[in-house]
């Protein structure tokens, strides 16, 4: 909530010269905005001169903002199967790039419990990235995880996206808690029960109680589950 300012005191050695004045502060609110330097040059508590164009683009400071939305790419939803080949596509916005200048777009997956990197079957980690040059300051890009999952069953992922220029970061939108970056691999497991624990009287009115435990599912999300008997001997059992 304060002014940043900055000041130095030089004393030159020639009429014309340089000198560097380093401003240094939180900027962590300021995602999206466009900064523009102001300068005056005192002599003796005098003002001289100043340089306060808001509109010059050598004393303007671009601050990216990005966000992100990550989806199965198999069905568009951020429910995804648990199996050996599983793509997540993350469709990355941002706001504040400079048209013409590449930048590179860099994502991981991270464990929502742990918080920490997710791995793959292979006990790698999950990234991406892909080059960018954008011809507007604004826009959108997608980029793609491909990976093997059957271990993930039961546990919730997390997008998190950089942009770099260069060797810089520039940009970052990284939160375990939210959900628009999440992809969701449900488990579940049944226990099933009859009129005698785990036997049923063979008649017209028999009745099989299956309790399913959930894990890893969306919150607030309708679901239905579709279940069928299965026999030793005769295999699928219509119902």
């Amino acid at each position: 909530g304060k002014a940043v300012t900055a000041e130095t005191t030089f004393v030159p050695n020639s009429a014309d010269g340089e000198t560097v004045v380093s401003f240094t502060f939180d900027g962590s609110d300021l995602a999206g905005k466009t900064l523009v330097c102001f300068e005056k040059l005192f002599y003796n508590n005098v003002e001289l001169t100043n340089h306060d164009q808001i509109n010059a683009k050598e004393q303007t400071i671009y601050v990216p903002e990005i966000g992100t939305e990550a989806k199965d790419a198999e069905n568009g939803t951020q429910t995804s199967m648990a199996d050996k080949d599983i793509t997540i596509t993350d469709k990355v916005s941002y706001k504040n790039l400079i048209p013409g200048t590449t930048y590179t777009v860099k994502g991981q997956l991270y464990d929502q419990e742990t918080g920490k990197p997710m791995l793959d079957d292979a006990g790698h980690e999950i990234t991406a990235e892909k080059d960018i040059t954008p011809t507007t300051a604004n826009g959108e890009v997608e980029i793609t995880f491909t990976f093997s999952g059957v271990s993930l069953a039961g546990k919730v992922g997390v997008a998190f996206e950089e942009v770099y220029y260069k060797d810089h970061l520039v940009g970052v939108h990284a939160s375990l808690e939210d959900e628009s970056q999440m992809i969701f691999y449900p488990e579940i497991k049944t226990t099933a029960a009859g009129d005698r624990e785990n036997m049923v009287y063979a008649d017209k009115s028999a009745k099989v109680t299956d309790t399913v435990a959930y894990k890893g599912v969306q919150l607030e999300k309708s679901m239905y589950l579709r279940q069928h008997f299965g026999s030793e001997n005769r295999g699928s059992i219509k119902r």
